[in-house]
């Protein structure tokens, strides 16, 4: 599950002291290649 995969990933970036724009450049890339055609991902899950 890719959603589940980001989460952990996020997570990860937390505990290891990441900054928050460190944390939200992961994201905004993610969501990037999440909406370049990745078929049926849900992103609702997110929320």
């Amino acid at each position: 599950m890719t959603v589940e995969r980001f989460l952990v990933r996020v997570s990860r970036h937390d505990e290891q002291n990441a900054t928050a724009s460190r944390i939200e450049e992961y994201a905004r890339r993610w969501f990037i290649w999440v909406r370049s055609g990745v078929p049926s991902v849900e992103l609702e899950r997110c929320h």
